[in-house]
């Protein structure tokens, strides 16, 4: 499961078939990694929302990685809890920059 700010980790849940949001929208992304039924589809969920993860499979080999950097191992029963921050990140943004131009961009290019 990814769990994303609109600004943080938001290309993983796209490659997971998450969708693309603008950053300005306030909230969180969940997007389910490699979802085999349809009832475990991406979902969006208000910034202020607690998201709960519990580990409920019994295979050792279960880790949780934070933005990429940070590896911890999890055993059955654990829970991982994502929460809104206390302190907003302050993030740069260039006035030539439109989001999306930027995304078009990405995307697909110069279209």
């Amino acid at each position: 499961v990814i769990v994303a700010s609109p600004t943080g980790s938001t290309a993983y849940s796209l490659s997971a078939g998450g969708p693309i949001m603008n950053p300005t929208v306030r909230a969180l992304l969940v997007t389910p990694i490699c979802a085999h039924t349809f009832n475990m589809r991406p979902l969006v969920v208000s910034e202020d929302d607690v998201v709960h993860i519990r580990i409920a499979a019994i295979h050792q080999d279960i880790i949780v990685t934070l933005d990429g950097q940070e590896s911890f191992r999890l055993l059955p029963g654990d829970e991982v809890i994502v929460r809104k921050a206390a302190i907003p990140a302050k993030i740069v943004k260039f006035k030539d920059k439109e989001y999306y131009q930027t995304i078009r961009s990405k995307l697909w290019g110069n279209a």
